[in-house]
């Protein structure tokens, strides 16, 4: 009795491959272990109050424990892991199980990437900025020990990445409270030598006592002029006490015109007192910008001798009892989906092909 084609089709597509995959999954594969560990990043500088620096500082821990996920994966960790667990050793130890297993012996390092993202899955929750781990192997002890260097290396990369930022601050505020030493002391020496060429200590108190000066002319003016207004209400303009207020009157405004003059003019006590005051001023400015870059650079220090971040461990790496639930269940059932859908393509394009034939 000659079979039909569809009876064919799913015997070679679906029932045969699917025998054989419940066969392997019932009899051949090796039972995994699940270890599983959760982490988080914390920063312990306690900088941030709300607002924006809390909004920043919040993204800035995301980034991190973002970046701390793709060094798990990363080939750096893969060859750590290598050097440390061995992991050829466990998962490419000879087995009838040579679907599940790692080969050849010796693998390539692109082939042991894609056999270690199937045995190590490491999830980020944004929301809570916790980082999940979740590493597989063919023994209880060797998965916890996956897990656990995972850990190990991830703090060390941790406090490494801390210590450098920290270091870089430090040379950055060291260099720039030496910058500011250097002017701090040309300023200082700027002012001297001024002082020196002037020879002056403080020409504010110069030009104070010329001020003082003008106003005491200006006093006697006014007094002056009044008297001599009211001595020619019965005096002669050609008197001799009205003559004589005149000239005095004439003698003050020449002097206080002089002391004005002098004032105002290039190299003057007034002109030497606003350049003193600028020299002053920024000589000033730039203590106290070296005052503040000396507290900056001491706090730096104290920062560098402590971890700015830190790996909290939330769940330590458990050591699995069972192998894990339904694994060989579900392996099976993604296997006949695949076979089915296989299956249903395969079915759809020999109806075409027989459509397209018969016309």
């Amino acid at each position: 009795m000659k079979m039909p084609k569809f009876s064919k089709l799913f015997l070679f597509i679906v029932l045969i491959p699917g025998t054989l995959a419940a066969v392997y999954f019932a009899f051949i594969s090796d039972d995994v272990y699940d270890s599983q560990a959760i982490v988080t990043l914390k920063s312990i500088s306690g900088d941030s109050k709300g607002g924006i620096t809390s909004l920043l500082g919040a993204s800035s821990m995301a980034s991190d424990s973002a970046n701390l996920r793709q060094m798990m994966l990363s080939y750096d960790m893969l060859n750590h892991l290598e050097a440390t667990p061995g992991l050829t050793k466990v998962w490419g130890a000879p087995s009838v199980d040579i679907i599940g297993r790692l080969w050849p012996a010796h693998p390539s390092q692109e082939r042991l990437m894609r056999y270690f993202q199937r045995r190590v899955l490491v999830g980020f929750d944004v929301t809570t900025d916790m980082v999940t781990i979740l590493a597989t192997s063919f023994v209880p002890a060797h998965a916890q020990r996956i897990a656990q260097e995972l850990l190990a290396e991830s703090n060390r990369y941790t406090n490494d990445v801390s210590s450098s930022l920290a270091h870089l601050q430090q040379d950055a505020m060291d260099k720039e409270t030496q910058q500011f030493y250097g002017r701090l002391m040309q300023a200082r020496e700027k002012l001297a030598a001024y002082q020196t060429a002037n020879g002056i200590l403080d020409a504010e108190g110069a030009a104070k006592a010329e001020s003082s000066l003008v106003d005491k002319l200006q006093g006697e003016e006014a007094a002056t002029s009044a008297e001599l207004t009211q001595a020619l209400t019965y005096l002669a303009p050609s008197a001799f006490g009205a003559q004589s207020l005149s000239e005095k009157l004439a003698g003050l405004r020449a002097e206080l015109g002089r002391q004005k003059a002098l004032a105002v003019a290039p190299g003057t006590a007034g002109t030497r007192a606003l350049e003193y005051r600028e020299l002053t001023t920024n000589a000033e400015f730039l203590e106290q910008a070296y005052v503040h870059s000396e507290a900056a650079l001491e706090q730096a220090k104290l920062d560098a001798t402590r971890d700015a971040k830190k790996l909290v461990i939330i769940q330590s790496p458990n050591l699995p009892e069972a192998p894990r639930h339904l694994a060989r269940l579900t392996g099976f059932g993604l296997w006949l989906l695949a076979l089915f859908a296989l299956f249903t393509v395969a079915r759809l394009a020999l109806a075409v092909h027989r459509e397209r034939s018969q016309r």
